[in-house]
């Protein structure tokens, strides 16, 4: 999946000086390299390298590998709690929470209502619907045999509790998430692991035998366009370059083209990038991977 606003780890001019190469011939082919094989290196890698914002749930423990890093802010800690019950009295609809993007908050999930008698579903967008007052106002308006009570604790505000803290799923009672006060600390070796001292006083031991997972967290996790790692620069224009070659060559295939008309289009090969990478780059790449451990 492609950043917004064409954030990418390098820019043209970037690749050519990290490269060598010069002249203006092969720009719009380097260009479109950028963007893909950046992509290829991010699966090999399995993580994502520009700053974004993610969410998770986790089973506690003291120690937890954040999927997503380097690690900048820590936004939320949370615990479980049943923040809305649906009721629907005409019993054809049916709900569910969705996130697009494993967890990347940049792209908003939403709140979807499904018709089952007429097969239509109606999407709440969390960009839209803030709040959860806001929410149940939408969509009881739209459907009136539809009922979302919010839950009532005089410690907590669940009309104002931020959607992006509702958790994925389907059925009649949404689970969000209320923040935990905790001292917590990020790992400086990993910028990766989020750990909470043994000697924090914690609420998630009762939490334990209700659910699967009793913490989320939402983080500000990634580089800035001015902080990546001149390695991984490096590689990323080194693998671009290697294809750019390589693609000059008939029997290499690795640029497809055909002009139908007026309309042309170029195909890009991401197993001849794989291919690059497992025979020349492992080894440069090797610190980006993500590890369990």
């Amino acid at each position: 999946m492609s950043y917004p606003n064409g954030q990418y780890l390098i820019s043209l001019a970037e690749l050519k000086a990290y490269t060598g190469i010069t002249g203006t011939a092969n720009d719009a082919l380097l260009t479109n390299l950028i963007h893909s094989v950046q992509d290829s290196v991010e699966v090999y890698c399995d993580r994502r390298f520009m700053r974004w914002t993610w969410t998770n749930w986790f089973k506690y423990e003291r120690e937890l590998y954040l999927p997503q890093w380097p690690v900048n802010n820590i936004l939320y800690i949370g615990t479980p709690v049943v923040a809305i019950r649906i009721t629907d009295s005409a019993d054809n609809h049916s709900f569910n929470i969705t996130q697009p993007d494993s967890n990347n908050t940049t792209i908003p999930a939403a709140f979807i209502v499904n018709d089952t008698e007429a097969l239509t579903a109606t999407s709440y967008s969390f960009d839209t619907y803030t709040k959860l007052s806001t929410l149940k106002t939408a969509v009881e308006t739209a459907f009136p045999t539809v009922v979302l009570t919010l839950s009532t604790d005089p410690s907590y505000d669940y009309p104002n509790m931020n959607t992006k803290c509702l958790r994925t799923g389907t059925g009649l009672t949404v689970y969000g998430a209320i923040s935990q006060n905790v001292l917590y600390r990020i790992d400086d070796q990993t910028n990766r692991i989020l750990t909470i001292p043994e000697d924090v006083t914690v609420i998630w031991n009762a939490l334990d035998y209700w659910f699967e997972v009793s913490l989320v967290c939402i983080w500000d996790a990634g580089y800035d366009t001015t902080n990546v790692p001149t390695g991984l620069k490096q590689t990323i224009s080194n693998i671009c370059r290697d294809y750019m070659n390589m693609s000059t060559l008939p029997s290499a295939g690795l640029v497809k083209s055909e002009t139908i008309k007026n309309y042309s289009y170029t195909l890009f090969d991401s197993s001849k990038v794989t291919n690059i990478i497992n025979t020349n780059y492992l080894n440069d790449l090797e610190p980006y991977r993500k590890k369990l451990c």
